[in-house]
């Protein structure tokens, strides 16, 4: 199984509630992600890789015994959160026109 470290990483950072958790870190992480090219590619190629992937489970990924984001009830719901709420921060980030 692949291990998809931007990504894990990436939410690790800026949806912990460890680290995450207050206002203003998913602002912080658009900024980021509109700062570095490289970062937001590799970032979203790995995000739509890992939701491909039947191997490797965001349920585990977004809840475990180092990381707490959000524990799901099933791999569905983990799937559906980077779906819906990361995975179109990093969309915005790639199609932002750049002056």
């Amino acid at each position: 199984m692949r291990p998809y470290n931007i990504a894990v990483s990436a939410l690790e950072s800026f949806y912990s509630t460890e680290i995450g958790d207050w206002p203003g870190m998913i602002e912080l992480f658009q900024e980021q992600l509109e700062r570095t090219q490289a970062y937001r590619e590799a970032l979203r190629r790995e995000l739509y890789e890992s939701l491909h992937d039947p191997e490797f489970s965001w349920k585990s990924a977004l809840w475990n015994e180092d990381f707490h984001v959000e524990e799901f009830d099933t791999e569905k719901d983990a799937r559906s959160f980077v779906e819906k709420n990361v995975l179109p921060l990093v969309e915005r980030a790639l199609t932002k026109p750049r002056t």
